[in-house]
């Protein structure tokens, strides 16, 4: 669990990679005035905010999340990498909360997976997501929740390019499910 520094930081680092997503930046100190004039990184840190959003950059280009990518008319803007873009939506992830309606309405949301060794690294991304949104694990690829989360999954495979590996299903009984119930405060 990060501190209130490392929430800072990270929705520091949500700017700097969302920014890139939406926009082009042909240099590094147009994109650094961007992110600085953006609100959530202005209250984020108020000490040192160019030299902190400059290091994450430079991090970020160290660690293959971001390159710079040569354009139709030979000029070189920044990009985000496909490791970018899973750490882009682990971020928008964090931020994801299911709704809990007044009243349950009795049906369990059952999430099974069948993800390949190969893509051992999604299957266990998806498994901190669905643990991190409140999920109840009933094997390792067998998760629950007893309120819709439908739209969240979508988003959820479609990020992961996971959409025939992951079923959900809506079920009226759960077997023994009287430790869920207690889990949920059902």
């Amino acid at each position: 669990m990060l501190g209130k520094q490392g929430n800072k930081r990270n929705g520091v680092s949500k700017a700097i990679l969302e920014r890139i997503y939406q926009t082009k930046y042909f240099d590094i100190p147009n994109l650094l005035n961007d992110i600085l004039s953006l609100p959530q990184t202005l209250s984020k840190l108020q000490t040192n905010r160019r030299y902190y959003t400059k290091n994450t950059l430079q991090r970020f280009i160290d660690d293959g999340l971001v390159e710079f990518v040569l354009s139709k008319n030979s000029r070189k803007y920044l990009c985000l990498t496909k490791d970018g873009m899973k750490r882009l939506n682990r971020y928008r992830f964090d931020d994801y909360k299911i709704d809990k309606p007044f009243l349950w309405d009795g049906k369990w949301r059952l999430i099974i997976f069948d993800i390949k060794e190969i893509r051992r690294g999604d299957r266990n991304l998806m498994r901190h997501m669905l643990g991190e949104m409140g999920f109840k694990r009933l094997q390792n690829s067998v998760w629950v929740h007893p309120y819709g989360c439908e739209e969240m999954l979508n988003l959820l495979k479609i990020n992961l390019g996971l959409n025939r590996d992951v079923l959900y299903l809506v079920v009226e009984k759960l077997e023994n499910d009287k430790w869920l119930r207690s889990e949920f405060e059902l």
